[in-house]
C-alpha cells in the first residue's frame, strides 16, 4: 500500500506498512519500532506541521534537520545528506540498500552501527567537517559493508572507532596526515593486506589490522600499541600470513614481525619499540624479532626474509640449526617456492638437498631440480652444509650489551 499513513505507534507496527510514508505522527517514536518498520518503508514524507520531525530525500529527520534519525531499508542508489546535518543516530542507515554517502561538512558525529550491514554500499564522501568515525561507544559505524572496498579519509580526520570498519570489503586505505588514533579492531577481519600509516599516528588499537601483511610506517616512532595492532591472539587462524613486512620509512629499514608472538615477545617488542624514536631504538630487536613468534612456521619464515632483505646472518644461523624440521615440514607439504628459497639461502646440509632434489626431479619441477643438481655438484662440503655461492654460513657473532632474547625452536 503506497502513502501509507503513520499518526500513531500502533501505526508503525501494523503488517499493512510498505511504500512510502506519510508521516503524521505527533508522538516521538522509540527506535526500535522503527526499526522494525524500516524493512518495508521505501520513503518517508512528513507533514510540515510535526512537532518533532522532518525530512529529506525520504529520509526522516529530526525538526531542526540537525539529526538523521532514519532511512528507510529499502532506500537505494546515492544519499546525499542534507547541508546542516551535524548527527546521524544509531542504526540510521542500518541494511539499508544505499551504494554511496555524502557527508556534509556540518557532520560531527556518526553514532554506533549507523551504517551497518549496508551490504551495497560502495563509497563514501566523507566532506571536510567530520573529525571522528566513531567516539567513545560508538563502534561498528560501517561494520560489515562488503561491497565497501577503497576509503579515502579526510584531512581532517584525527580518530577512527572501535569496529569502525570490521567485516568489511576494505581492500585500500589512503590514510591523511593528522589521524592520530585508531581504536581496536578498527579494520578486523577486512580484505586489507597493505597500509601506509601516517607519521600523525600516536595510538592503534588491537587486531585493528588483523589482516595486514605489509606496512609502510612515515613517522619517527611507532605508535603506542602497534604491534598489538598487526599481530594475533594464539587463537586466531592467521590465514597462511605467518610474518608481516613493516618498512619503517624515516629510517629506511624493513624488519619482519611474526604474524603471532609470544607472550614474553610481545611484551619485550612494545618496551624497547613502541613511542621511542626509531633512530635510537635497538636494532637487535628489529633483526631478531623473528624469534618473538609463539607458532615455529612463523618464526622460519619471518628469519627467511630477514636473510633475503637484510642479509641478517643471525637470522642464517637460526635458520641452519632448524634446517632438518623446516626441510622435512617443506618435504611434506610439497611447498616448492619455500624449498628453492631455503636452498637459496645456503643453510641446508647436502643430505637434505638431495632430499629436495629427489622430490624436485619427481615432481618434475624444472628450476628446482636443476638448482639443487648444480649446487651438490660443485658443493665443497668442509662441514656438511652448502652454500648458494657465496661460502659457508657462518656463527653469527656474539654483540656485546645485547638482550638474550628467546629463541623459538632453536634445537
Amino acid at each position: 500500500m503506497d502513502n501509507y499513513i503513520v499518526r500513531t505507534t500502533e501505526d508503525l507496527l501494523s503488517d499493512d506498512i510498505c511504500g512510502e510514508v506519510f508521516f503524521d505522527c505527533t508522538e516521538k517514536i522509540i527506535p526500535a519500532i522503527l526499526d522494525r518498520a524500516m524493512r518495508r518503508i521505501t520513503a518517508f514524507n512528513v507533514s510540515e506541521e510535526n512537532p518533532y520531525y522532518t525530512s529529506y530525500e525520504g529520509i526522516l529527520y529530526s525538526k531542526d534537520g540537525k539529526k538523521v534519525i532514519k532511512s528507510p531499508a529499502k532506500k537505494s542508489g546515492s544519499v546525499k545528506l542534507h547541508d546542516g546535518t551535524e548527527d546521524i543516530c544509531e542504526n540510521a542507515f542500518a541494511f539499508s540498500d544505499i551504494q554511496s554517502v555524502t557527508f556534509p561538512d556540518s557532520l560531527k558525529r556518526i553514532e554506533r552501527s549507523a551504517f551497518d550491514s549496508c551490504y551495497a554500499l560502495t563509497e563514501i564522501d566523507f566532506g571536510n567537517g567530520i573529525e571522528h568515525l566513531g567516539e567513545n561507544e560508538d563502534g561498528y559505524i560501517f561494520n560489515s559493508c562488503d561491497s565497501l572496498e577503497v576509503l579515502r579519509f579526510p584531512k581532517q580526520l584525527k580518530s577512527i572507532g572501535k569496529s569502525a570498519f570490521a567485516n568489511s570489503g576494505v581492500r585500500a586505505i589512503a590514510f591523511n596526515e593528522g589521524l592520530e588514533n585508531i581504536a581496536t579492531r578498527a579494520f578486523y577481519g577486512s580484505h586489507l593486506e597493505k597500509v601506509e600509516l601516517p607519521a600523525s599516528l600516536k595510538n592503534c588499537g588491537s587486531l585493528c589490522f588483523s589482516t595486514v601483511q605489509r606496512v609502510i610506517f612515515n613517522g619517527d616512532a611507532l605508535p603506542k600499541g602497534f604491534i598489538g595492532a598487526i599481530t594475533l591472539d594464539e587463537f586466531d587462524s592467521n590465514d597462511g600470513v605467518e610474518a608481516v613486512k613493516v618498512y619503517l620509512k624515516d629510517i629506511d629499514k624493513t624488519i619482519y614481525i611474526p604474524k603471532q608472538m609470544s607472550q614474553i615477545g610481545i611484551e619485550t617488542a612494545i618496551f624497547h619499540l613502541e613511542g621511542c624514536s626509531l633512530a635510537e631504538a635497538d636494532t637487535y630487536l628489529f633483526d631478531s624479532a623473528y624469534r618473538f613468534a609463539n607458532v615455529a612456521d612463523s618464526a622460519f619464515l619471518a628469519a627467511m626474509e630477514e636473510c633475503f632483505t637484510n642479509n641478517n646472518e643471525e637470522a642464517k644461523e637460526f635458520l641452519k640449526k632448524n634446517s632438518t624440521r623446516i626441510v622435512d615440514k617443506l618435504l611434506e607439504e610439497e611447498d616448492e617456492s619455500g624449498l628453492e628459497r631455503i636452498s637459496r639461502l645456503g643453510v641446508v646440509s647436502e643430505e637434505q638437498l638431495k632430499r629436495i632434489g629427489e622430490l624436485a626431479e619427481r615432481k618434475e619441477w624444472a628450476a628446482l631440480s636443476a638448482y639443487v643438481m648444480n649446487q651438490v655438484d660443485d658443493s665443497d662440503d668442509e662441514d656438511g652444509f652448502l652454500f648458494a655461492g657465496k661460502g659457508l654460513v657462518t656463527p653469527a657473532k656474539k654483540l656485546p650489551g645485547r638482550l638474550n632474547l628467546p629463541g623459538v625452536l632453536i634445537s
